[in-house]
């Protein structure tokens, strides 16, 4: 499957969400995949190989250039990881770039 996150996620104001208040750079679609699969409490409460293969997944999303192609378990585990972290509009939005909407 492959999929393109480099692109921006949109705020329910219809802007990019920026980085920080000094860097308004947009936030892309890919860091939030990234620390999804990375920081959500699942990964950390897993077992070191479950752990391996999130870092090899998140190495890969990081280093995305255009698109990228992804098995459906990695899409799966980015989507899931994604729900778990964040709220439901950056879930919302990650979701619709993840399924081509």
């Amino acid at each position: 499957m492959n999929l393109k996150l480099d692109v921006p996620v949109m705020s329910p104001e219809g802007k990019p969400f920026e980085k920080t208040l000094e860097d308004k750079s947009p936030v892309m679609a890919r860091t939030l995949c990234m620390k999804g699969v990375l920081d959500c409490k699942s990964s950390h409460e897993a077992a070191p190989s479950i752990k391996y293969d999130r870092g090899v997944l998140a190495e890969k999303i990081i280093n995305s250039t255009d698109e990228t192609d992804y098995k459906v378990e990695e899409v799966a585990t980015i989507k899931n990881s994604v729900g778990e972290f964040y709220d439901p509009w950056v879930v919302m939005k990650v979701w619709n770039i993840l399924e081509g909407k």
